[in-house]
């Protein structure tokens, strides 16, 4: 039987991430981690959590990571996530944050994962005052987009991985 505790924060050494583990941890879930380092602190990740420098478009090694380590739950939240910066970095923003869902998803393939929380944004409703999942999908930067497009590759793919 699969331990149903194991879950991987893929982001983990950014500060949302961090917070995420501390959590998971004070509710008694066993965490791992993978992050490229690129923005996140390994000094964030507690002492004790497997952590694995990695790039999650690496989806083969991502898939060996998650299939050795019986992980059963996803938190993603690794992303470029600035938005007036995705403005002048477009490239870098596509390639970055759709090459790591789609990495990550290839990465899940055959695993024995049944839970995916992906951290989204409010940005994918654009300069709307206040918004709920019900409001326009208007965003207006290209990392809102890339949010955007990020949760449609999930409602896509996500029901025929495993």
């Amino acid at each position: 039987m699969t331990n149903n505790k194991n879950w991987l924060i893929v982001g983990g050494a950014g500060y949302i991430g961090a917070h995420v583990i501390r959590s998971f941890l004070k509710n008694g879930l066993n965490i791992f981690v993978i992050d490229n380092l690129s923005t996140g602190k390994i000094e964030r990740i507690p002492r004790g959590v497997e952590f694995l420098n990695l790039d999650c478009n690496k989806s083969s090694q991502v898939n060996g990571f998650i299939n050795s380590n019986e992980i059963t739950g996803v938190v993603h939240l690794a992303a470029l996530k600035q938005a007036r910066e995705s403005s002048r970095k477009p490239l870098d923003y596509w390639c970055n944050n759709i090459s790591s869902i789609i990495g990550l998803l290839k990465g899940i393939e055959g695993s024995k994962v049944d839970k995916f929380l992906f951290s989204s944004s409010c940005s994918i409703y654009g300069s709307n005052g206040e918004v709920n999942e019900s409001s326009p999908l208007e965003p207006i930067s290209t990392y809102g987009r890339t949010k955007l497009v990020s949760e449609m590759i999930i409602k896509d793919c996500l029901n025929y991985l495993n």
